[in-house]
């Protein structure tokens, strides 16, 4: 579940680092 969050927190910071 942890890492939903960071999923959304890199999201909203930069794009690029999602994929």
């Amino acid at each position: 579940m942890e890492n939903n969050i960071v999923d959304f927190y890199e999201a909203g910071t930069s794009t690029s680092i999602q994929k």
